[in-house]
């Protein structure tokens, strides 16, 4: 059983079955040094992974997500974990380099911010290998994860770009780093995709679980005319969902199927099994198959990523439509690139070449 502790300490977990079997070694057997034995003992070393969060790990979104997929593979694959959650920018280094030095063997900073913090301190812990969610880079012992992002923000963008009366469309997150800005790029492109009129509104409320400002970000942006929000929030993204309720207006989910909430006003969801994704990563590194790069994962694998439910007030050619667009992702048809946009970097879709 855990018991939950300070902030600033850390709630370790283990599997039954390896805390059984440890108990059973050290009732049975005497203790082995490792120059008597030294693979017996290196074989005894259990693995450990670690995953420091910035908001909470009951947020019913991307915290929880990435805490349920850790959970159910440290079950599977029988390694310890550890996790720290509400972990400010200014604690971030500290609490990555802390678990480093408990000789965690894959440390998970489970956000885009992790990316500076990440950088700073992973040369210091060559033995370590750290894990960035959202992170996009990728150095000797820094890996990234991630969903595919312009996958998630065009499926959102296509059905905001259809139910829209207004042809103004917002995306509300909290800050901005490159996962976010795919996760934008997407939104407008599938938005113009089917509805070429359309505008596109972002807003950053700088806080991931602050539900007043979002709530406050998502009400300015309704006033303004925007009828479809994108909330793309942690445990905020309840102010998003009482600004729409107030409003009348429909909200796109994120991370997990959202239609209970508000099942008139709830669009659709794009789902995105980020635990899953980063569980596939971690067993890459406990079996030694690890490599140096950004690991995307998207509707190619609809366990990943896929549609949630849709509005029974949505007209069903809406539900075809975006369906189809998903299918597409799925199959390959549709791909993106790196592009210039007005001069500056962005990403694009590819051209199909003729048969």
């Amino acid at each position: 059983m855990a018991m939950m502790v300070n902030r600033r300490k850390f709630i370790v977990y283990s599997s039954a079955a390896l805390g059984t079997s440890l108990l059973l070694k050290a009732c049975t057997s005497q203790p082995t040094s490792e120059t008597e034995n030294p693979s017996t003992a290196a074989a005894d070393t259990p693995f450990k992974v670690a995953a420091v969060f910035v908001g909470v790990v009951t947020d019913k979104g991307w915290n929880q997500s990435a805490f349920e997929g850790l959970n159910a593979a440290k079950e599977r694959l029988g390694f310890e974990f550890s996790y720290v959650e509400r972990t400010a920018a200014p604690d971030q280094a500290e609490a990555l380099s802390e678990f480093a030095r408990q000789g965690f063997d894959v440390v998970l900073g489970h956000s885009g911010e992790f990316v500076g913090p990440t950088q700073q301190v992973a040369s210091q812990f060559p033995d370590t290998q750290f894990l960035v969610t959202n992170g996009g880079i990728a150095d000797a012992n820094i890996v990234s994860v991630q969903t595919n992002n312009l996958q998630a923000g065009y499926l959102a963008g296509t059905t905001a770009g259809l139910v829209t009366k207004a042809n103004k469309i917002a995306f509300v997150v909290a800050k901005q780093f490159k996962a976010m800005d795919q996760l934008l790029r997407g939104f407008e492109l599938g938005a113009k995709s089917v509805n070429p009129a359309v505008e596109v509104t972002a807003s950053y409320t700088g806080d991931w679980d602050d539900v007043a400002k979002a709530k406050e970000a998502t009400s300015a942006l309704i006033s303004s005319g925007s009828d479809v929000i994108y909330s793309y929030l942690d445990s905020a993204y309840l102010g998003s969902l009482e600004a729409v309720k107030e409003k009348g207006v429909y909200l796109i989910g994120h991370t997990s199927d959202r239609l209970d909430d508000a099942p008139e006003l709830i669009a659709t969801s794009v789902i995105q099994n980020v635990g899953m994704a980063i569980a596939s990563v971690v067993e890459l590194a406990k079996n030694g198959e690890l490599e140096s790069q950004n690991y995307v994962v998207g509707a190619e694998n609809p366990e990943v990523l896929h549609l949630g439910r849709f509005s029974q007030v949505l007209a069903p050619e809406i539900k075809q439509t975006v369906e189809d667009v998903e299918k597409q992702f799925q199959a390959g048809e549709l791909v993106f690139e790196d592009c210039q946009v007005e001069g500056a970097e962005s990403w694009c879709l590819k051209e199909s070449t003729p048969a």
